[in-house]
């Protein structure tokens, strides 16, 4: 084995210390151990009519020791906004997901999800926005079209 250099051993030392900072700051991948839970990972809007947006809030928790700040929330459709109400959420304390729902164009039980990013976390955690939509009004297709067909052949009074 050939004797190094001084500046080789350096070279070696500053890099063997500075991979020991990157091991040491690089994100969790462990999800069992995400900072942020919610009492329940459904949100439950209940029974919907068209008309409007309906927003609710929902709870969670920072169960780590540590404060933590959320970096994102995002929602995977448009009719869905979510957001917290303060990004930086101190240890063992709740935090508020305020979600807003638009039910219009949907007919039937609805899903969608919702995920929650801490700053310093790879993983996330998701919760599922649960609702039951119904029209306010229902056009039988036949009908519809009789009243179409009976006004086109109405006489319109020439005046």
């Amino acid at each position: 084995m050939l004797p190094l250099k001084k500046s080789t051993w350096m070279i070696l030392a500053s890099s063997v210390a500075a991979g020991g900072l990157l091991v040491a700051n690089r994100p969790r991948l462990m999800s069992q151990d995400y900072p942020v839970k919610f009492g329940t990972p459904i949100l439950d809007f209940g029974n919907l009519k068209w008309g409007g947006s309906i927003t609710r809030e929902f709870q969670f928790r920072n169960v780590s020791s540590r404060d933590v700040v959320v970096e994102r929330v995002d929602a995977d459709c448009g009719c869905t906004d979510a957001g917290v109400a303060s990004n930086l959420i101190p240890a063992g304390q709740p935090g508020i997901l305020k979600v807003t729902f638009s039910p219009n164009g949907f007919d039937g039980p609805v899903t969608r999800s919702i995920a929650l990013r801490v700053k310093g976390y790879l993983s996330e955690t998701r919760v599922q926005l649960v609702a039951k939509v119904s029209p306010s009004l229902r056009f039988a297709p036949d009908v519809d079209r009789r009243r179409k067909a009976d006004k086109r052949d109405e006489a319109v009074p020439v005046g």
